[in-house]
């Protein structure tokens, strides 16, 4: 039997983190961290599973090409710890059989957060992790007998999100 609390004390607290996992060289803001899992857990609470999800899309915007440059656009901060928390939701409720991604997705981890956070020098999908996280994560919640449409199951989602958001939330005030 899975120990759920201490499960969303674990991925919660991988959330927050001290340096850049794209480039280990620079430091994650600590306030901003706070802020935005703060945000997170306010629309989770206040306004449910799917606007969290579209929230988290929304913030954690695309990382593009630019054709001047002939290099990709990068992301700020911000946008960073808007993609840290959504994947790991998706890690959480993956683990615990609530959305199924593919077996591979959450394995090499340190390479797919490098690959979320930085993205990848291809012209043509300079974006392929955040892509795919954010179509798993909507099929999987829009699809036929997802957790969406068992209100029993919905509130125990939402309640686990709410719990490892919290977990975050301490990680990234001892940060500070």
């Amino acid at each position: 039997m899975t120990n759920i609390d201490r499960l969303c004390a674990e991925i919660g607290f991988s959330i927050p983190k001290d340096k850049d996992p794209s480039d280990p060289t620079k430091q994650l803001d600590p306030s901003k961290q706070e802020n935005a899992i703060r945000k997170a857990l306010a629309v989770l609470s206040q306004e449910g599973i799917f606007a969290y999800l579209i929230y988290l899309e929304s913030e954690g915007k695309n990382i593009t090409w630019d054709e001047r440059k002939n290099s990709q656009k990068s992301i700020g901060d911000d946008e960073k710890i808007h993609r840290l928390i959504m994947f790991y939701s998706a890690k959480l409720l993956n683990k615990l059989d609530k959305l199924h991604f593919p077996n591979d997705f959450f394995a090499s981890k340190d390479e797919k957060l490098k690959l979320l956070l930085k993205g990848k020098n291809d012209r043509n999908d300079p974006d392929p992790i955040w892509a795919e996280l954010k179509t798993t994560f909507r099929n999987e919640l829009t699809k036929d007998g997802s957790i969406l449409e068992s209100i029993p199951q919905m509130f125990f989602v939402k309640r686990i999100l709410e719990q490892m958001l919290t977990y975050a939330l301490y990680r990234a005030r001892s940060l500070r």
